[in-house]
């Protein structure tokens, strides 16, 4: 079986780890660890994990992990005066469809449908460091062979019985030896909250986090950090291990005049013609979280264009 699950994943430009799932259950006790070790607000961030439901599978023999490289997209907008173009980064498009089709491809191809799959709902990138699929850079991002952080991770159960890699020992996280004498994402980092005296990032400090927060920008973040219209790219464009890899493509995602007037209006109504079409259009690029924040961010970027996140095409 484990040689089937590499052949799949060599085919597709994959990288893949297997191992036992008790990983799981050591991962989630780390975190609930970190919660209670951490600020109010580092708690309220961890606390999405103790409402991830997995898929029921009565009997997992083994946790299946797989990374799948991902472009960042193009999203346009018609302001009247020309067309504003701005850039959502890997993975925040189609994250469900390309999870579902290696899923997908799990069962049939793989397994040949003689076993069982649930989708594993948990912190996918620790899970995946201790598999010894990522490294963790010092910006917090995992960094997988070949891909750089330009990456989405997927975690799987199933009944299948699958041979133990040794190179896939569970291991604790640490930071990539690449990262050890470089401060690339560090100096780039707008906010400063990549940190050189710990492993993970100040969440409280990311744009990241900012952007896809409806609640009002905190007066500390300069202008400048605004590059996509929701995550951030600045600490993963400077990071020598991500150089030549980024593919940038258009996301099939245009908003007409109307669409966009509607968009930046701030009006709590969407129950328009117009936030009819944008809502059809973001579902169709699974991107339906977009629809709180994506007229709070698309004015940020405008108010400094020519920046790296959104530029006018005349």
């Amino acid at each position: 079986m484990h040689r089937s699950l590499q052949e799949w994943a060599n085919g597709r430009g994959y990288r893949i780890a297997w191992g036992c799932p008790g990983v799981v259950d050591e991962v989630r006790s780390e975190v609930d660890r970190r919660r209670e070790a951490g600020s109010e607000y580092v708690r309220e961030l961890l606390d999405v994990f103790s409402y991830l439901k997995n898929e029921k599978l009565p009997q997992a023999n083994a946790v299946v992990v797989v990374a799948v490289p991902r472009p960042a997209h193009r999203v346009t907008f018609d302001t009247g005066r020309g067309v504003f173009e701005v850039v959502v980064p890997p993975t925040y498009a189609w994250h469900g469809k390309v999870r579902r089709q290696v899923k997908h491809e799990l069962e049939t191809i793989v397994l040949k449908g003689k076993y069982r799959v649930a989708t594993l709902r948990a912190p996918l990138k620790a899970i995946a460091a201790r598999l010894g699929l990522v490294t963790y850079g010092r910006n917090s991002l995992t960094y997988a062979p070949g891909m750089g952080s330009y990456h989405q991770l997927m975690g799987f159960l199933t009944d299948a019985t699958v041979e133990p890699r040794p190179t896939c020992a569970a291991r604790c996280a640490e930071i990539s030896s690449e990262c050890e004498c470089c401060q690339a994402c560090r100096s780039a980092c707008p906010t400063g909250a990549i940190r050189a005296d710990r492993l993970m990032l100040e969440a409280e400090k990311c744009v990241t986090l900012h952007n896809g927060s409806t609640r009002a920008w905190p007066g500390w973040i300069p202008e400048s950090a605004h590059n996509c219209l929701v995550g951030c790219l600045i600490c993963q464009e400077v990071c020598p291990q991500n150089e030549g890899l980024l593919r940038l493509e258009p996301a099939g995602v245009s908003f007409t005049e109307e669409e966009t007037r509607a968009i930046l209006s701030d009006n709590a109504d969407h129950s328009s013609s117009a936030w009819g079409a944008i809502k059809t259009k973001l579902n169709a690029a699974g991107m339906v979280y977009l629809e709180s924040v994506m007229g709070r961010n698309l004015k940020a970027l405008m108010a400094q264009e020519g920046s790296s996140g959104g530029r006018r095409r005349r």
